[in-house]
């Protein structure tokens, strides 16, 4: 059963497949005909099924649709069988007298209100239960599973110093809520553009599809913490459970645990003894090497040179305080792997990941964490046939981690296997959807395969979450420059080169986000801005002569003396 029935005219099919890819990023499974039919061949018994099956019909009017029999045709179904009516007005019209009455008392919405599109549409009640015409928010809660989100902690802390505290409060929340089979949980990349704000219990519902929001704040003056927490249900808008917590950073597992049993507990989940397991299992026993964990996370989240090395600095003061902390160590493993990658082949970085890969199995055994640590060291040293065994192995120990998936894409493609590495990475999207470069990478492997179909069903869901997350943080560089990239291969050269033209004028792309950048200058045939924008990349710390030597989407760029000079120098 389709959640969505789209009619549109065939002349505005780049909108509806626009619109389409963005229902669809939002979870809702869409009935749309992209067939190439005459009008005879169209109206079939297969649409009249999909309308008839459909809980909400969105009809996009112009005065193309207008004249379309077709459109005419299942909009007057969909009024018969009482379907749930969403009229989107892409251009001003006028309405023949069959759409009239089908549309009548029904307000129309101007495609060119972005926000009050993205209100509606998230509004719809796709419950089999919806029988009316009347929207109400879209709240998920059925068979038992509850749809929850973690709203961004707030730092309360009188100087305000505390904000990763704040964060990685709401990340451990996440994480381990997470692991419970009768909660689905929205990601961290789903609920961070709230950070510093204040919306309504109804905006959340309808922008993200849950019933249940979990909100807080954190203060911390010297040693001393208070934590509150409160969950709410948006359907009766009102607290189901709060509660406000005093003690020390000594006590913070024991305020995590409660917080957890108490959610759970006021949702009515009957824990197994597997989760029970999993909530009483601590990252460590040290309140001091896990503030500085939480303290490191802030920065290994931002994916730069500088902050990776920040970064490293705490997890390694951790495991002095700690050293069975195999969190910390497959931290260590992961940022050591993305430096030897991206910026120099440091043998040192592989001396590194080695370490931390030994000490994760002396503390967890060959677990999935030392299985990714395994296959990311061979990966780096070349050894791409063990690389994949490691990978493999670490998918079935956790085949719904998406981290997991990330690697074993990596491991396909070292071996030339595009197919099974875009299934990878296919798998990671499903599981982080809000994730931007979880889509690029995807987007990037259909490109090289030249699966048409499949890519631009890619590109369709893709894009919405990068306007999304790029409407909420313009300041994420390296996510720019992958929409432009991606705007690149949707055909819309145009717009990825104003956007590339205004990524050129920005001075603080990291190594990586320049190295994005000077392939998408390549592909649009700017090679002078291209090797001016190596350059600034390799100035901020990229320096991997075998990227430089090998991505196919530099090959323009290795017939020129500068670049030669450039891959010499790193060399």
């Amino acid at each position: 059963m389709s959640d969505i029935f789209l009619s549109y005219s065939r002349s505005d099919g780049e909108y509806a497949v626009r619109f389409a890819g963005e229902l669809r990023s939002r979870g809702a499974n869409i009935w749309m005909d992209t067939a190439s039919l005459t009008a005879a061949e169209t109206w079939s018994a297969e649409i009249v099924s999909a309308i008839r099956n459909c809980q909400a019909f969105i009809v996009l009017l112009s005065p193309r649709s207008v004249l379309s029999q077709n459109v005419t045709k299942e909009l007057a179904l969909a009024s018969e069988l009482q379907k749930t009516i969403v009229p989107i007005e892409l251009e001003q019209c006028e309405l023949s007298d069959a759409m009239m009455y089908a549309l009548a008392g029904l307000h129309r919405i101007s495609a060119q209100d972005k926000d009050s599109v993205e209100k509606w549409i998230l509004s719809i009640d796709l419950s089999s239960e919806s029988q009316s015409n009347v929207v109400t928010p879209r709240v998920h809660d059925s068979h038992g599973v509850r749809r929850l989100a973690v709203l961004p902690f707030d730092d309360l802390s009188p100087a305000r110093d505390n904000d990763w505290f704040a964060e990685g409060m709401t990340d451990e929340l996440i994480g381990t809520l997470s692991l419970l089979r009768k909660l689905i949980v929205n990601p961290r990349n789903d609920v961070i553009y709230y950070k510093g704000r204040q919306p309504t219990l109804s905006e959340v519902a309808s922008d993200l599809g849950v019933r249940y929001v979990v909100s807080g704040s954190v203060q911390k003056v010297g040693e001393k913490i208070r934590l509150r927490v409160s969950l709410s249900d948006a359907v009766l808008h009102q607290y189901v459970w709060t509660e406000k917590y005093d003690g020390t950073f000594d006590d913070i597992f024991d305020f995590e645990d409660k917080t957890v049993r108490s959610i759970s507990d006021a949702l009515a989940l009957k824990l197994t003894p597997d989760e029970e397991k999993q909530i009483d299992t601590k990252l460590t026993d040290n309140s001091d090497a896990y503030e500085l964990y939480l303290r490191a996370h802030e920065y290994f989240q931002k994916h730069t040179k500088a902050d990776y090395e920040r970064a490293l600095l705490l997890y390694d003061e951790a495991i002095k305080l700690d050293p069975n902390f195999a969190a910390a160590y497959g931290r260590i493993a992961n940022i050591c792997y993305e430096m030897h990658r991206y910026y120099g082949a440091d043998p040192i970085m592989i001396k590194r990941v080695e370490d931390a890969v030994s000490r994760i199995k002396e503390i967890e055994g060959e677990s999935y964490r030392w299985n990714m640590g395994m296959c990311q060291k061979n990966l780096r040293l070349g050894n791409k046939e063990e690389s994949l065994i490691y990978a493999k192995r670490a998918a079935e120990l956790a085949p719904e981690d998406a981290g997991v998936q990330a690697v074993l894409g990596f491991a396909f493609y070292a071996l030339g296997d595009l197919p099974s590495t875009a299934k990878a990475w296919q798998r990671e999207v499903e599981l982080r959807n809000s994730i931007p470069n979880a889509h690029f990478n995807l987007i990037g492997i259909l490109f090289q395969i030249g699966d048409a179909a499949w890519l631009a069903q890619a590109i369709q869901r893709a894009l919405p979450v990068y306007e999304r997350h790029l409407r909420f943080r313009p300041e994420d560089h390296p996510s720019r420059v992958q929409y432009a990239y991606i705007l690149q291969w949707s055909g819309k050269s145009e717009a990825a080169k104003k956007e590339a033209d205004a990524l050129c004028s920005i001075e603080r792309l990291d190594g990586s986000g320049s190295y994005n950048l000077t392939c998408l200058l390549t592909t649009l045939g700017e090679y002078d801005k291209a090797v001016v924008t190596l350059r600034r990349g390799i100035a901020a710390g990229l320096n991997n002569a075998d990227l430089l030597r090998n991505d196919p989407d530099l090959a323009p760029l290795r017939k020129l003396p500068e670049f030669q000079e450039i891959l010499k120098n790193i060399e």
